[in-house]
């Protein structure tokens, strides 16, 4: 029942929400406040997006070291370099390099 509410919530499917529980859930939180502090709309894209750009600061890595795709079913990192994929691996994302 809770994914289905999540669903609702976040006007997704559930794929999408698979991809939201891997994240780890400090900067689920984070990217929660981030969005409702900025007015932004509460949906799969954005809280992705915001995650992933929260994720890439705390690796060391900005926006501009990374491609987030923030495509439903496609979610995902895209980075130049190997050295920071597993940091943000552990992290919960998929990351391609």
């Amino acid at each position: 029942m809770e994914r289905e509410i999540l669903e609702i919530l976040l006007d997704c499917g559930s794929m999408d929400t698979s991809v939201l529980m891997d994240i780890d859930s400090d900067i689920i939180e984070e990217a929660v406040r981030e969005l409702k502090d900025e007015g932004i709309e509460l949906n799969f894209p954005n809280l992705y997006y915001e995650c992933a750009r929260i994720a890439l600061h705390r690796v060391g890595l900005t926006e501009d070291d990374a491609e987030i795709d923030c495509n439903y079913a496609c979610a995902a990192i895209y980075l130049c370099g190997k050295d920071k994929a597993k940091e943000l691996e552990r992290t919960g994302f998929t990351v391609y390099y």
